[in-house]
């Protein structure tokens, strides 16, 4: 891995999936199980294509732990105004704005449309698919994601 394969590679260039959505009148559990069947770890709230807001399996997990009823509506705790990147970004950038704010995921977008979701475990897979067996670290995030254990899991 060097400073190229970061600064490079283009977040479009990626093989990224299409950002999965459920309405905003989708229960927990409905959530939960289209997060299974998709097998993705964040969902789109509104409709496909459209930035409303985002919940991932964290949040999901957080509110049952937190006993909210598996039949409430989504959109009472998705996450509004999710954290966005533009599809030219590069791999480096979208790391870092994930590590500076705190989040695994950001809304990839083209114009004002959200065309995928871009994940921590997607930085961090492209980046050691792209390292030679001798250079094989994720010190590219400045020792952040090791120091900071929310960033340890998917």
């Amino acid at each position: 891995m060097n400073a190229t394969t970061v600064n490079l590679t283009r977040l479009a260039d990626l093989p990224l999936r299409a950002p999965v959505a459920v309405g905003p009148d989708a229960t927990v559990l409905e959530t939960a199980r289209r997060l299974r069947a998709a097998n993705v770890s964040s969902v789109l709230v509104g409709h496909p294509g459209t930035l409303v807001s985002i919940v991932t399996e964290r949040d999901i997990v957080e509110a049952l732990a937190q006993g909210v009823d598996p039949e409430m509506a989504i959109s009472s705790f998705a996450v509004p105004n999710p954290l966005t990147i533009a599809a030219d970004a590069t791999l480096g950038e979208a790391g870092e704005r994930m590590v500076a704010n705190g989040v695994r995921h950001l809304v990839v977008t083209d114009d004002s449309t959200a065309i995928a979701v871009v994940s921590m475990r997607d930085v961090v897979v492209a980046l050691l698919s792209a390292a030679s067996t001798t250079d094989a670290t994720i010190a590219v995030f400045c020792g952040a994601v090791g120091d900071r254990p929310e960033f340890w899991l998917g």
